[in-house]
């Protein structure tokens, strides 16, 4: 059965547990000796208000798309039409895959290409359950 946020990317070490999803990449659950610490969402319901999600490749709103990088001018997609502005990146409704994947760590990489957004390329959300530092 396919999951609104796609394949579920599950770690944990010692008493914490997480779950990680395909779509946006994001972290759907991280509990933390069986209570949770993430507003998170079940696993068959779609993601809102981009709970979890990393805000890549910037995490608030660009007026009018618009902004300069590198000495280039670039236009963002209007997705914030009623404000007329970009907001929170271009990653949260994009497929993430596992380039890595063990009990307690997952990294994800993007699958699609952004041209209209060279800052933020290469960016790599690793997911990890560790012992405290």
């Amino acid at each position: 059965m396919l999951l609104p946020t796609g394949r579920q990317y599950r770690i944990g070490f010692d008493r914490q547990a997480a779950v990680a999803v395909e779509l946006g990449g994001g972290l759907r659950e991280y509990s933390a000796d069986g209570r949770p610490v993430l507003d998170g969402y079940a696993e068959h319901a779609a993601v809102t208000g981009s709970r979890g999600v990393p805000l890549l490749s910037w995490p608030n709103r660009i007026g009018d798309g618009r902004y300069r990088f590198d000495g280039e001018e670039h236009q963002l997609p209007i997705n914030r039409v009623s404000e007329h502005n970009a907001i929170h990146g271009l990653t949260g409704c994009v497929p993430w895959r596992a380039i890595e994947h063990t009990a307690s760590r997952v990294v994800l990489g993007e699958t699609t290409a952004r041209a209209c957004c060279p800052m933020g390329r290469g960016t790599i959300p690793t997911w990890r359950a560790a012992e405290a530092r």
